[in-house]
């Protein structure tokens, strides 16, 4: 590869400036639908199984186990989804 064919592949290439930053925005966004996420979750859990001494004992990992689902979930987070999991 040429010098002249690393700097076309730096400006308009797989691994361009433009294609990392358009990388780091979208993950950006998916931090902070996560982080929305997280705090309807925690808020949801409770009032969804509140005598639950299995979620006593395993609330932290429950709600790791939703916080990864919906992150590769089409729908996202909707109240009551915890009942499937």
């Amino acid at each position: 590869m040429t010098t002249l064919q690393r700097a076309i592949d730096c400006v308009v290439g797989p691994h361009s400036i433009a294609s990392l930053y358009k990388d780091y925005r979208r993950i950006e966004t998916e931090v902070r639908l996560r982080k929305d996420y997280d705090r309807c979750i925690q808020q949801d859990i409770p009032r969804t199984f509140p005598k639950s001494s299995f979620l006593k004992r395993n609330g932290e990992a429950f709600q790791r186990l939703l916080s990864a689902y919906v992150v590769y979930s089409p729908v996202g987070y909707v109240q009551g989804i915890n009942f499937l999991a």
